[in-house]
């Protein structure tokens, strides 16, 4: 998909890594209004069995300004066991500040890793510089 101009989403699946909202991201609930900066998801990106549109970001160059309505939110919990095999668990939130407690916060080996969040009437908008130019 090229966007080349505004696009309107019925609805949408959106990561937002741990560490973006830790450093300098807004709180959110379930109901709100967000207006974020992200990048398109590769192709295969998939979280929970849900196909993932877009990765919030805001710390290196963004492509697209996403708004919508946030209607679920998922914390992504990884887990990794004696051969190192890789287990995802979600559990649905109301609220996210990016700083959810590990289910045993003196194991190492769970990982609060970020959030899927499922977003509705959503509005993309490619981010243009001075000149006119997409990133």
């Amino acid at each position: 998909m090229v966007l080349v101009t505004e696009k309107t989403l019925e609805e949408c699946y959106v990561y937002y890594s741990s560490w973006q909202i830790q450093c300098c991201g807004e709180p959110f609930k379930v109901g709100d209004h967000v207006v974020w900066g992200a990048r398109k998801a590769g192709r295969g990106c998939v979280a929970n069995g849900h196909k993932v549109s877009f990765i919030e970001e805001h710390h290196d160059i963004l492509s697209l300004s996403i708004e919508g309505t946030v209607v679920s939110i998922e914390a992504e919990i990884v887990q990794l066991d004696e051969n190192k095999n890789k287990r995802e668990t979600y559990i649905s939130l109301n609220e996210a500040d990016g700083w959810e407690s590990e289910p045993e916060p003196n194991d190492k080996s769970k990982n609060f890793c970020g959030y899927l969040v499922k977003m509705v009437n959503v509005t993309c908008k490619p981010i243009v510089d001075e000149e006119g130019d997409e990133y």
